[in-house]
């Protein structure tokens, strides 16, 4: 099995990687003497991906050949056979990235199609409305807020989850993009600066929403100057009347907003109640067993209405004020915003609570991986006083030079939160337990596993009837 898995283990890497060449090298180099077979996920067989692995296939039979084709001597050649056939198993990537670049031409010919052609669709629907959603964290959960309450009075359609580059955003358009949709919500993601300037050229937003900067992808960004301006490209791009609708709790927002808007109108919103958001929070609660929030939302005639909903975190009250906002610009009265709202559930894997028949409640926040989240499930945690609190995490990913300070962060506010704190290994959880030492908490709750599958083994001895237990992130293969 060995000369199937070693090949599928880097074609998986490649696409973790989202068939980065550079990014696939550097990961491939770190992973040369990795041969645990166990993958947190699954390699999904795109057509690209059967692509890559025939091709790749088939180089390394050519290659391991071409030793018969310059020694008459069978056993010469058999011997250096063996020898060229051993190093490119071990050495996988290198026929991967030399069938990355024989179909790379088609590839990009045929993205350049589809993309055109879902550019030329879109352009054919006059009167739809789009809205663009980009951010470091929070822009999920905008995304399905919006299409809650917006959807009581007009036919959205809403890209899944994932579906945030310009090829998957085409792809959904081709196939679910029809005459009737009268708002079409994308939610657009970024790796570097250029992503979402893409992305706006094929869905230029009539309302832009900008749901928060921080260092999430730090590492890929390599300063947080970029991550404002590839943030701000939506604003940038999309159209010249656009609605631009920005998180004024954000200090990179407000302290960068002014250099990109042109004549563009702005609105703000707030989790809590800012001066410069005509949108305010009030009488906010926690509801103490953990099933969501109570608020009242204000807009500048009164009250639209007391909201209570089965989100967690405090900061979606902001988006919920965000929606409501945008919601009466497209003319949805009070009674439509508060009856979509009642039907928003938590999104999947972040904070999202599930309980366990034994009373224990568990919050799974494992698809959350930036410093605001963490905070924001600390917070949770923290409001689920006195019950005890377990918290579990392998740290936060592309977190590049700020990745000790944001850990050594995250360690000194859990020492007060939580009281038990399992740590799966990585090369960031060092930094984490430091800090929790330094705040003298004590050794013994600390609890340190390789990998989840331990954690998952040894729970059942950990946990108690009443806790409450935390996932926060998950931490790809593609990382060390």
């Amino acid at each position: 099995m060995f000369f199937f898995k070693r090949p599928t283990f880097f074609l998986y890497l490649f696409q973790l990687e989202n068939y980065y060449p550079f990014r696939f090298l550097g990961v491939s180099l770190k992973n040369i003497f990795n041969f645990n077979s166990e993958r947190r996920q699954k390699l999904i067989w795109t057509k690209k991906a059967i692509l890559l692995f025939i091709f790749s296939v088939l180089i390394f039979f050519i290659i391991s050949f071409l030793p018969f084709l310059f020694f008459e001597n069978f056993f010469i050649s058999f011997a250096f056979f063996i020898i060229f056939a051993a190093f490119l198993l071990f050495f996988f990537f290198i026929p991967l990235l030399l069938s990355y670049l024989f179909i790379l031409p088609s590839d990009l010919f045929a993205k350049f199609l589809i993309i055109s052609r879902a550019r030329k669709k879109i352009a054919s629907f006059s009167n739809l409305k789009i809205i663009g959603v980009t951010g470091s964290y929070g822009k999920t959960t905008m995304k399905e807020i919006l299409f809650s309450i917006l959807s009581e009075k007009f036919k959205v359609l809403k890209t899944p989850e994932n579906f945030n580059t310009p090829l998957g955003v085409s792809n959904f358009i081709l196939s679910g993009l029809s005459a009737d949709t009268e708002i079409l919500i994308v939610e657009m993601g970024a790796y570097k600066i250029g992503d979402i300037k893409k992305l706006c050229r094929l869905a230029p937003p009539d309302i832009a929403v900008i749901t928060g900067i921080n260092e999430s992808h730090l590492e890929r960004f390599k300063k947080i100057e970029n991550t404002v301006k590839a943030k701000f490209e939506i604003v940038e791009n999309s159209k010249p009347k656009a609605l631009i609708v920005l998180n004024v709790d954000n200090d990179l927002i407000v302290s960068n907003y002014k250099e990109y808007l042109k004549n563009r109108p702005v609105a703000f919103y707030t989790a809590s109640r800012h001066y410069l958001a005509k949108y305010q929070i009030k009488n906010f609660v926690f509801l103490p067993d953990g099933t969501g929030l109570r608020f009242s939302l204000m807009n500048p005639k009164g009250e639209i209405g007391p909201f209570q909903v089965n989100l967690l975190a405090e900061y979606a009250t902001g988006s919920f004020s965000a929606a409501a906002l945008i919601a009466e610009n497209l003319g949805l009265t009070s009674a439509e915003i508060l009856h979509g709202a009642s039907k928003v559930k938590p999104v999947s894997h972040r904070l999202e609570p599930l309980r366990n028949p034994n009373g224990v409640l568990i919050i799974d926040d494992s698809y959350n991986g930036n410093p605001a989240g963490v905070k924001e499930a600390l917070r949770v945690l923290a409001r689920l006083a006195p019950r005890r609190r377990i918290y579990i995490t392998p740290g936060l990913v592309e977190m590049g030079k700020e990745a000790e300070r944001i850990h050594k962060e995250i360690g000194f506010e859990l020492a007060a939160v939580a009281q038990i704190i399992i740590l799966i290994k990585t090369s960031v959880t060092p930094f984490i337990k430091q800090a929790l030492l330094e705040r003298h908490f004590p050794e013994n709750n600390i609890k340190e596993f390789s990998s989840m599958k331990e954690v998952e083994a040894a729970l059942p001895q950990i946990v108690n009837s009443g806790d409450v237990v935390l996932f926060q992130n998950d931490w790809p293969d593609n990382y060390s």
